[in-house]
This record gives structure tokens, C-alpha cells and sequence, in this order.
């Protein structure tokens, strides 16, 4: 993937990085109408709600980073910041998992 067109490959990162944005407000929405799911000893509810809202604002930087790196053409900022982006999704879906089968 890391070897495709620049047009190609920058609207692929972007598409990530809404996604990941997308199941970040998916998991805010489930622990808000279901807060009996959310067992972590680390931090109550509303603090982890709250991190997951600002990590969604963080995605907007990203966003930034990603436009200012292709238009100086750094693709190796542009893979670093794919890697972050697809790391805290895969972290953002195994969350969404949990709660599923929690919840059956």
C-alpha cells in the first residue's frame, strides 16, 4: 500500500483517518447509552469519554499534518502518521468487540 500514487495513497489515509474517527464516536455513543459496559480500574467513564472527545479534536491535527505533508511531499511523515492512525483503530475496534460480545 505504501507504494502507491501519491494521489492514490494520501486519499487512502484520509479515508482512515475518517473512519477511525467514525468508530471513535461509535464507541463514545455505546458507552454513553450503555455505561454499564465500561469496566476499566484505570479511569471512570467519564474520564475515558472525555479522552475518546479529544483524541476525535486530535484527528483534525492529523488531518492538518496529513495535508502539510503531502504538499511538501514527506511520505514518510504521510506513513508514520497511516501507522498511527490504523494502530488506534485496530485498538478503537478491538474496544468495539469486547463491548459486542460483552453485551450478548
Amino acid at each position: 500500500m505504501k507504494n502507491q500514487q501519491p494521489q492514490k495513497r494520501i486519499l487512502q489515509v484520509i479515508r482512515n483517518l475518517f473512519e477511525l474517527k467514525i468508530a471513535k464516536e461509535n464507541l463514545i455513543k455505546t458507552y454513553q447509552e450503555n455505561p454499564q459496559l465500561y469496566k476499566s480500574v484505570t479511569q471512570n467513564l467519564k474520564e475515558k469519554i472525555d479522552l475518546e472527545k479529544s483524541d476525535i479534536v486530535a484527528l483534525d491535527v492529523d488531518l492538518e499534518n496529513l495535508k502539510t505533508a503531502y504538499e511538501n511531499k514527506d511520505f514518510d511523515k504521510i506513513n508514520l502518521i497511516d501507522e498511527q492512525i490504523l494502530k488506534e483503530q485496530e485498538r478503537v475496534n478491538w474496544e468495539l468487540k469486547e463491548i459486542t460480545l460483552k453485551n450478548r
